[in-house]
């Protein structure tokens, strides 16, 4: 029969032994958890990379004669009710919609995109001295200024692809994602591409942000709330898998 001192010295130790214990499950469950994160991290960039190889493929096919051209009419119309702003575009690649065309008016003050040197985008003035980044992309030069953006302000936003939440598939440089990331309250974001570019559902990272609004040959949208009524423009879309770069 144990003495009393000896059942003393099992009490106290006990503690340290459940607490090791319960340290020790810890421990385990943050392991495990973690390595579901990375697996499904892991995951998504996989996704991300077969929803790119496809829309590359979508991108090299012949867009029908005309349907650039009526993204531009379309998008147009849009700017010309939207009260005066800094409306930012982007010198389109082969496989983009120019919206070169636009910049003909004088109700809007218009930027445009260049790669900061530590990653991510600033704005340029439009009419400003340019050069051509790493990417290969014209841009204006640092010594042209910076343009700060504000509420009511408008960025239209190249992509490979977009899905009906308004998540975009860049080319996989991050930039615009930081870009998109970074804009104050109110600035309002639209999707400037072709309709067979937007698909129902995209792989989405926690550093992705939607764009507020599509515009496609069939008119320019607002991307519904998760909980809205929906769109007419982006309700038509079917459920599908989903030279110079862009960054």
């Amino acid at each position: 029969m144990a003495s009393t001192w000896e059942v003393l010295a099992y009490t106290r130790r006990r503690p340290r032994v459940v607490v090791a214990a319960a340290a020790v499950r810890a421990n385990i469950g943050t392991r495990l958890g973690r390595d579901v994160v990375e697996r499904q991290g892991r995951s998504v960039v996989e996704a991300k990379r077969r929803a790119r190889s496809e829309a590359r493929r979508r991108a090299a096919l012949p867009v029908p004669p005309g349907c650039h051209e009526a993204v531009r009419t379309a998008l147009r119309a849009w700017l010309g009710e939207r009260p005066p702003c800094t409306v930012v575009g982007y010198v389109a690649l082969p496989d983009e919609v120019d919206v070169t065309p636009l910049h003909d008016t004088d109700r809007h003050r218009w930027g445009l995109v260049r790669v900061l040197s530590g990653g991510g985008l600033s704005v340029g003035p439009w009419d400003g001295v340019r050069g051509v980044s790493r990417y290969g992309t014209v841009e204006p030069l640092e010594a042209a200024g910076t343009l700060e953006l504000g509420a009511g302000d408008v960025v239209l936003v190249p992509g490979l692809a977009f899905d009906r939440r308004g998540f975009r598939l860049g080319r996989g440089g991050g930039h615009y994602d930081r870009f998109l990331a970074g804009l104050p309250a109110g600035v309002v974001t639209v999707a400037v591409t072709v309709s067979r570019a937007v698909v129902a559902d995209l792989p989405v990272e926690p550093h992705d942000r939607p764009v507020t609004h599509v515009c496609t040959e069939h008119g320019c949208s607002a991307v519904p709330a998760p909980t809205g009524a929906g769109s007419a423009l982006l309700d038509g879309v079917e459920d599908e898998d989903g030279g110079p770069g862009r960054p």
